[in-house]
């Protein structure tokens, strides 16, 4: 056999081992997910989707139609933070992070039509305490961006007290402590 040819071979089986291994680890990421969003005992929401795209070899993860709920939700009695998210797009997804210390470290998060609704609650709202600090544990980013986000907050009665839209904006390098 030539050499050009034992090239072209070692060539041709590392690119099916890398795309074999990129599928493989893509399929146990999906479903290693929802585990550690929720197995997190000190992380105060529930978190779904229904699907995620995961581009190791990109570095990338899209998670479509994402719900959040309050982990202490009682049926029928609304307190809380709760949220509808369509798409969750992570780039720079730093695997390593997550596989050796449970932590996902990425470079930009972009939330694509966020609703959130915050229903009345005994504690007042501190937007450190009840949405930086949980997410700190498991999620750091370099840039955040939020696209066509709405957020609505309702008093004891379930009426509105406050009403956004359209809310789009982006943060990059910040830090919140």
């Amino acid at each position: 056999m030539s050499r050009t040819k034992k090239v072209v071979v070692t060539a041709a089986i590392i690119l099916v081992v890398l795309i074999i291994a990129n599928y493989a680890a893509g399929w146990w990421l999906e479903k290693k997910l929802p585990e550690a969003l929720n197995s997190n005992k000190d992380f105060p929401y529930t978190i779904n989707y229904e699907d995620a795209d995961v581009q190791l070899l990109r570095g990338s993860m899209t998670i479509y139609n994402t719900s959040m709920a309050p982990k202490d939700t009682v049926e029928g009695m609304a307190s809380g933070a709760y949220g509808k998210i369509k798409s969750v797009r992570v780039s720079g997804l730093n695997v390593w992070a997550y596989l050796f210390n449970d932590h996902i470290k990425t470079r930009s998060v972009t939330i694509e039509k966020p609703e959130v609704i915050l229903y009345h609650r005994a504690k007042k709202y501190n937007a450190k305490d009840d949405f930086v600090e949980p997410f700190k544990q498991t999620i750091s980013t370099k840039k955040l961006t939020i696209v066509d986000g709405s957020v609505r907050m309702l008093d004891s009665v379930q009426k509105f007290i406050t009403k956004a839209q359209n809310i789009t904006f982006e943060l990059e390098n910040k830090q919140i402590d």
